[in-house]
């Protein structure tokens, strides 16, 4: 996708700027998992929508409220993590379906780079309801879910 997670300054993009701190998870997959439920609406609204995976003090994983982007785009860090936190991971969703993008796949000059730049996992809710997972340590993707 062109134009991967550029800054998006139009504060009437931005939506559910809160911390889920209250929602914790035994694992950053648990936590993305829940967080990727924005999917349809992204689907049903054709924008992309993310936001940050980080770790408590406790072990335990939450996530922040997702914002959404546009239907090309969308920056997680725009929904930023409590002071501290340790973000681990981010999430977005790639919208509906659109034959112009290979909307399906992490894209390369967008995701994967970010995730390296960034240093942290990324997870992607797919048009086609699938979620897949990008490790950016051994620079490998696996499908969570078909």
């Amino acid at each position: 996708q062109t134009g991967a997670f550029r800054y998006l300054f139009n504060e009437g993009m931005r939506h559910g700027r809160t911390f889920s701190n209250s929602l914790k998870f035994k694992t950053q997959h648990d936590a993305a998992f829940y967080a990727l439920r924005i999917n349809s609406t992204s689907i049903s609204e054709n924008r992309e929508h993310g936001g940050l995976i980080y770790r408590n003090s406790d072990g335990s994983y939450s996530f922040t409220g997702p914002i959404a982007g546009d239907h090309e785009s969308v920056d997680p860090r725009n929904a930023p993590a409590p002071n501290g936190a340790n973000v681990t991971a981010y999430y977005h969703t790639h919208g509906a379906y659109d034959p112009e993008y290979n909307s399906e796949k992490f894209s390369t000059n967008g995701d994967i780079p970010y995730a390296k730049r960034n240093k942290m996992n990324g997870y992607l809710a797919t048009p086609m309801g699938k979620i897949k997972y990008y490790n950016y340590t051994n620079d490998v993707i696996k499908v969570l879910q078909q």
